[in-house]
């Protein structure tokens, strides 16, 4: 359940590395889309699939707004949107210490797994 935040912090620490790049990094929250959703899931988890297949949008209209975004990419090194509309990034899951600390321990990781 953590993996948005990560996902986030990770996101921040690329741009702060990188601000002066051609790279853009885009977080995008489409919302709610009925997929498959394959697998096995516990009776609360399962629920919770029941509700996002029943109203969750079609497939198709949630990729619209990353089409949009790749069409036209936003020009700032890091941006955030949920569906269409672009958040603050003046939030703590993008708090630059955090980031930093969450890209130090990734790349530590990464790199033990490489000896």
């Amino acid at each position: 359940m953590q993996a948005g935040r990560a996902n986030d912090l990770l996101g921040t620490a690329f741009a702060a590395e990188r601000a002066a790049g051609r790279t853009r990094y885009v977080l995008i929250n489409p919302g709610p889309v009925s997929t498959a959703f394959r697998g096995e899931y516990d009776a609360a988890t399962a629920a919770h699939v029941t509700s996002l297949k029943r109203y969750g949008a079609p497939v198709a209209e949630g990729v619209k707004p990353i089409i949009a975004l790749l069409d036209d990419p936003p020009a700032a090194p890091l941006s955030a949107f949920t569906q269409a509309r672009p958040i603050s990034l003046n939030h703590p899951s993008f708090a630059p210490e955090a980031a930093a600390r969450l890209g130090d321990l990734t790349r530590h990781l990464l790199n033990s797994l490489e000896s």
